[in-house]
């Protein structure tokens, strides 16, 4: 494994270098130059990049060999290498992806994570240097103690500012504090630290943490735990600050769905660039309490616009179990919904719900669609329990449904009288006379009909609407307006739903031409489709 290299002026339209780095034989690296980060403040007066070289992993350094190529195309590698030659003691489970260096002004000192873990759970371990060569092991900036809900080995990690009161604003460590309060406009917005990492744990590859990060005892504490996208497709993302639109970007993995790669020559691609933001959301609780949670949300760069053409557009489509064929067809497009539901589900049963089938012909198709089920009390969702949670007398199913909607990884949960255990991913329900289950409004991505091809993946995807308050006593979603957009990309699929807090990522592989059409649905219930967009979209790089 190498490191490639591309440049672009717009993140959509991209050139390709030659290798950045590569392997050395016989060295520290000589079986792989594994994922690193770059960081571009360092003392040296320059960019350099800290990676993992196998085997064993180590960590090593590369830096510019000429300074003045604005492309970087060449990098050279220290002469200390490895930087971090061993992985502290107790932590067996792995010692690879170091992150982005930030800079700690209270101590004057650079400060980096690297990806570990051991049988109790997942971890990040921090280092610091005063001079970003020689790196001294502090202590795991997060470790777990839940393998059901962490894995037990933390990939590809993030660490990075954040602001809420702007959702997009954020500080790295190329902005001084100086610099910083100038750009926040009332001096006075409150500063979150986010924490990403890759773990392959309660169904779902890459997750975040919001919280507290402190410079001086250099801790963090975590607040919210989330997920940067539910498609079993999406993995070991990696972001950046883009200090000229001030925004985090982040780029993930695009694995394949099916055995098929060696045929086509190719394996993998990466997802499109994403902006992060931080939004509160607040929502009314059973008890009539209000609980606020910071959650995160992942959107197509507006730099996309730009691949935008033929235009097609519909209005106030009332849809009752009934469906709705586009005048539109291709493999690769943009639509944007804006939906309003008018009848909710009666039960568990999330094969109710509206939304649009693409790449459809008679042969082939794939759903997407949003559906909102009810509490039922009766049935039970055995299975998927990362998390039980014990319940005092006077505590009914309204508590445990709190406490999944407090808890954005939480896609469902069952109350037994005494405790409430969370669930993610969805089992499926069965009766019982003595438990109460509930779901959330959910995402779902139904592939059982998206290819013809024997080694095609059909697993349904769901992802939860993290944004969806709770339904209260009444047992209904509290839904207002939603919104979903969706980039198809002959066999990848990148659905967005309510500003990109909830995002699935998935493969599909239609094997007939004809598998190009785009139809609207309601099943088993009524929908308004508010408004309707479809763009065509060219090629990047074509």
């Amino acid at each position: 494994m190498v490191w490639g290299h591309a440049v672009s002026k717009d993140l959509v339209h991209w050139t390709h270098l030659p290798v950045a780095i590569s392997t050395t034989p016989g060295s520290y690296d000589k079986d792989g130059v594994w994922t690193g980060s770059m960081t571009i403040n360092t003392p040296f007066g320059f960019p350099s990049v800290i990676y993992t070289g196998v085997s064993p992993e180590v960590q090593c350094m590369v830096y510019p060999s000429n300074i003045s190529d604005p492309f970087l195309t060449n990098w050279t590698k220290l002469n200390q290498n490895p930087i971090i030659p061993s992985r502290p003691d107790g932590f067996t489970s792995g010692f690879r992806d170091p992150t982005t260096a930030w800079y700690d002004e209270v101590d004057q000192s650079y400060n980096l994570i690297v990806g570990s873990g051991n049988s109790a759970g997942g971890a990040t371990l921090l280092f610091t240097s005063q001079d970003f060569i020689s790196w001294k092991f502090l202590h795991p900036l997060l470790s777990t103690t839940s393998t059901a809900e962490w894995g037990t080995m933390w990939e590809c990690p993030d660490f990075f500012k954040i602001s809420l009161s702007l959702d997009h604003f954020m500080k790295n460590d190329r902005l001084t504090d100086q610099q910083y309060q100038r750009k926040k406009p009332n001096g006075d917005q409150e500063v979150f630290h986010v924490m990403k990492t890759s773990a392959h744990s309660i169904g779902y590859g890459d997750h975040y943490l919001v919280g507290k990060y402190d410079p001086l005892s250099k801790t963090f504490q975590p607040s919210t735990h989330g997920i940067v996208d539910y498609g079993s497709n999406y993995y070991a993302s990696k972001s950046f600050y883009d200090e000229a639109k001030d925004r985090q970007i982040i780029w993930g993995w695009v694995t394949e769905g099916d055995q098929s790669a060696g045929k086509r020559g190719w394996a993998g691609m990466s997802s499109l660039p994403r902006e992060i933001n931080l939004h509160e959301v607040t929502c009314s609780m059973s008890n009539g309490s209000r609980s606020s949670t910071n959650m995160l949300s992942f959107h197509p760069v507006e730099e996309l616009q730009s691949l935008r053409q033929n235009y097609t557009s519909y209005a106030d489509l009332q849809l009752n179990n009934q469906s709705y064929k586009l005048n539109v067809t291709g493999s690769s497009m943009e639509v944007s919904l804006s939906l309003t539901a008018n009848i909710f589900n009666t039960n568990l049963d999330t094969s109710q719900g509206f939304g649009i089938n693409v790449r459809k012909s008679a042969f082939e198709q794939t759903s997407i669609y949003i559906t909102l089920p009810r509490v039922q009390i009766g049935f039970d969702l055995p299975g998927n329990t990362y998390k039980t949670i014990p319940l005092g007398n006077g505590q009914s199913y309204l508590t445990c449904q709190d406490l999944c909607y407090v808890d954005t990884a939480c896609q469902a949960w069952t109350y037994d009288l005494t405790s409430c255990q969370l669930k993610s991913p969805l089992p499926n329900p069965v009766p019982s006379s003595v438990k109460t289950s509930g779901v959330r409004p959910l995402l779902i991505v139904d592939r059982s009909k998206s290819s013809l091809a024997p080694d095609a993946a059909r697993s349904i995807e769901r992802g939860t609407l993290t944004s969806v308050c709770p339904i209260g006593k009444s047992k209904v979603p509290r839904v207002d307006k939603l919104d979903m957009r969706v980039f198809l990309d002959e066999s990848v699929v990148e659905i967005y739903v309510n500003g990109g807090t909830t995002a699935v990522t998935t493969r599909i592989y239609p094997t007939k031409m004809e598998s190009i059409g785009l139809e609207l649905f309601a099943s088993g219930l009524a929908a308004s489709f508010d408004s309707v967009e479809v763009w065509k979209l060219l090629a990047t790089n074509p």
